[in-house]
């Protein structure tokens, strides 16, 4: 199973594209924030004379085909704010109850 959340960016969404395109893995969570073809590699630079730091992507990353950019679970599983409170991870039942 890959697990993803709407926290998942960056090259946490390559990763988890890359096990899905090479494994059997079934995906369950929420959509992640970032989308797999995205700017990556910051770097940065000062402005000389008023010291802001710039940031900047140097490489764009193309790992699916567009119009497919983007990343859904095989078995969508929100999480909610009671379910932190009241101690339940749905994420981790909808595995336990997974039937192939």
């Amino acid at each position: 199973f890959l697990i993803t959340s709407n926290r998942t960016t960056s090259s946490a969404v390559l990763n988890a594209v890359y096990l899905k395109q090479r494994t059997n893995c079934i995906t369950v969570g929420e959509e992640p924030c970032g989308t797999p073809n995205h700017f990556g590699e910051i770097k940065f630079f000062v402005l000389p004379m008023s010291k802001i730091a710039i940031c900047y992507p140097t490489k764009y990353f193309q790992v699916v085909n567009p119009p497919e950019n983007y990343f859904k679970p095989e078995i969508p599983v929100s999480v909610s704010y009671n379910d932190f409170i009241s101690g339940t991870d749905p994420v981790y039942n909808a595995i336990v109850n997974y039937n192939k």
